[in-house]
């Protein structure tokens, strides 16, 4: 919660109230705060990934990019909502149950709206969960749960849904950095599909890679590029694209992917 968030203006919090009860009844989710709520904070991508339901996603830091990644990755998480709004009756209770004065409007006096970061529903032995992340700076996580943390754990629980405080370094990990490397390459084979080319490309690297002609992944791209008379660039096109849907799995933690060895990569069968 901000001071952006306490000086909503009454108009405001009221058309959000109603867009919040008409996607309700829809079937929809509607973010509580976006990005045009908050100028000049965090970033605004729009994301094709099932995942996000091919919603347009807010993260209003980097740190939410980061975990949003991680969630886009992880094989057991099935959709991710951004900024959920709780229901002021229950983090009114919630507030209560931990001892906890809830913030106030100050122009209204009426509870604060609270929202958390991210929700992402799990499959997990083929049982439905929710699980909620209230992201903040790395160096929050010495200092423990903010009072709106504390809140905001209260009423998940109440609900049986598990919430989790992540402290996040933002974009800086090599591992954050690969995992929107690979989301991006996602996206546009989402948004645009694959040409008979890429296909061909991604094959012919694949069979490269499980031969082990080259000893590095990049030296094994530029070997395609030059057997098929291919563009520059479009041999680690093709791997990334294959790392994307996990045909190949690699080092998240490596600095530079094309510097991998090849014998380091795991191979998956393609269909």
């Amino acid at each position: 919660m901000t001071s952006r968030t306490l000086r909503m203006r009454p108009s405001t919090r009221r058309r959000k109230l109603k867009e919040q009860e008409v996607a309700g009844k829809e079937g929809r989710h509607e973010r509580w705060i976006g990005t045009r709520d908050m100028p000049g904070v965090g970033i605004k991508t729009r994301l094709t990934s099932p995942k996000t339901e091919l919603r347009e996603i807010h993260l209003l830091s980097a740190g939410e990019h980061a975990l949003f990644l991680e969630l886009w990755w992880a094989r057991d998480v099935l959709t991710i909502y951004d900024q959920v709004r709780l229901d002021t009756g229950a983090t009114r209770r919630a507030a209560a149950e931990v001892g906890i004065e809830h913030p106030h409007y100050p122009d209204s006096g009426d509870a604060v709206d609270l929202s958390t970061d991210l929700v992402a529903i799990t499959s997990v032995h083929g049982k439905l969960e929710r699980k909620a992340f209230s992201v903040k700076a790395a160096s929050f996580s010495e200092t423990g749960l903010t009072p709106k943390q504390r809140i905001e754990q209260q009423a998940w629980s109440n609900a049986g849904v598990k919430f989790e405080a992540v402290y996040a370094k933002g974009m800086h990990a090599t591992r954050s950095k690969n995992l929107a490397w690979l989301l991006r390459a996602a996206n546009d084979v989402a948004a645009h599909g694959l040409t008979e080319r890429e296909i061909a490309t991604q094959r012919e690297l694949y069979r490269r890679l499980c031969r082990r002609c080259e000893a590095y992944v990049i030296d094994a791209c530029k070997a395609v590029e030059r057997l098929a008379g291919l563009p520059l660039g479009s041999g680690m096109r093709a791997f990334r694209q294959l790392a994307a849907f996990r045909h190949i799995q690699f080092d998240l933690e490596a600095p530079e992917p094309g510097k991998i060895l090849v014998e380091s990569l795991e191979l998956k069968k393609m269909r």
